[in-house]
């Protein structure tokens, strides 16, 4: 007998490898692992960068506070020179011969340290009577360091009579010693000559 089988066998299909598409596969698997390596590589970097930044970032801040400083002593060396140019205009010969002296009677009353001048009284020939205050200091050359009230006046006389281009014939008339707020004073009224040129 004869079997006939119907049945249709089954042909196995040939898988065929696309080569082409393999190759491209790992060809951009390949691309991919490579950016993902260099992202890594360059986050390394950032962070490597970062940390030396850190240092700088301290140093630009230090910078920048020298840069304030000096741009604040920059306006205050401007400010002197506007303000030494003014009294350079002040004690030039143009503007007479009393604005120096004042200027140079300020810068007595200033070295004196414990003295103020509370009135002025000028007459026309220069003569000059003024009364002041004279607060307590050390007296000099004083070795347990005695605070008195008449340092500041012997202070001032000394400062007056050393400036003979200045003034002349320096009296003390009257010297009274007081408290004012609780503290010692001297109160002191002088006389002196100004010379005017």
């Amino acid at each position: 007998m004869i079997k006939i089988n119907l049945l249709k066998e089954k042909k196995k299909k040939q898988m065929t490898l696309p080569i082409g598409g393999i190759v491209v596969g790992m060809w951009v698997f390949a691309c991919i692992g490579g950016v993902y390596v260099y992202a890594q590589d360059c986050d390394k970097r950032v962070e490597d960068q970062a940390q030396t930044l850190v240092p700088l970032r301290g140093e630009v801040e230090r910078l920048e506070q020298f840069f304030r400083r000096k741009k604040s002593l920059e306006q205050d060396l401007h400010n002197h020179k506007i303000t030494l140019t003014d009294y350079q205009g002040i004690l030039s010969k143009k503007t007479g011969s009393w604005t120096k002296v004042f200027y140079r009677f300020e810068e007595f009353v200033a070295r004196a340290k414990t003295v103020w001048i509370t009135q002025v009284r000028i007459d026309s020939e220069g003569g000059v009577s003024l009364s002041g205050l004279s607060m307590e200091a050390e007296k000099d050359g004083d070795s347990k360091k005695r605070k008195v009230t008449t340092q500041g006046v012997t202070d001032f006389i000394k400062i007056l009579q050393q400036a003979t281009d200045v003034v002349n014939q320096v009296v003390i008339s009257e010297l009274q010693h007081e408290t004012l707020d609780k503290q010692p004073v001297a109160k002191f009224v002088m006389q002196f000559m100004m010379n005017k040129d």
